[in-house]
């Protein structure tokens, strides 16, 4: 058996410890993870086909055309077409 006096004495140095120590870096890091999906959630982000779509590319759609440009139609004319 403890005595009380102790006992509540003890527990409020506790509580002290515990107020003075502030949040644990779990409770602070699942706060901040939860303000990051407010924020994600929050912001209004609509998927452009033509904006996000070339966002990943590495070849210039321009470029591409200058490089490619006639090749569809010298190729016409080395080949036949599929239609006989």
């Amino acid at each position: 058996p403890i005595n009380p006096e102790v006992l509540a004495e003890v527990h409020a140095i506790q509580q002290a410890y515990q107020e003075s120590r502030g949040p644990s870096l779990l409770d602070a890091h699942r706060q901040s993870k939860a303000k990051q999906q407010q924020d994600k959630t929050a912001e209004d982000w609509k998927w452009n086909r033509d904006k996000n779509l070339d966002d990943g590319r590495r070849v210039d759609k321009n470029a591409l055309q200058m490089v490619l440009g006639g090749a569809s139609t010298e190729l016409k004319s080395k080949f036949q077409s599929g239609q006989r």
